[in-house]
């Protein structure tokens, strides 16, 4: 499982580490979501036991946390990459998603 960290170049801001989509060693599933109208990111972290068992899918577990006007970042597994998203410190429109480890 590839460990990551959303950072900014322009302030140095950098996110509490995550785990990219399905971790098996915490049982917790991450989305990083988009907020369309200010274009800032969140990162969301769900437990095993908060996702409903009747959950099967990808867009089923995100749907769990999705407010209105945010949509799901996809990103590319195991790939470092820009994300056309707001820095929550600076307002920068482009953060840096960067593998940090293996968990």
């Amino acid at each position: 499982m590839f460990v990551c960290v959303l950072t900014c170049d322009s302030c140095g801001y950098e996110s509490e580490p995550f785990n990219e989509g399905y971790s098996l060693t915490s049982d917790s599933y991450t989305i990083i979501i988009k907020n369309l109208t200010t274009g800032s990111a969140r990162i969301v972290k769900l437990k095993d036991c908060e996702i409903p068992s009747a959950m099967e899918s990808d867009v089923d577990i995100e749907s769990i946390v999705l407010k209105d006007n945010e949509e799901v970042i996809r990103t590319q597994f195991g790939v470092g990459e820009l994300i056309s998203a707001n820095c929550p410190n600076c307002q920068s429109s482009v953060l840096n998603k960067n593998i940090i480890g293996m968990d």
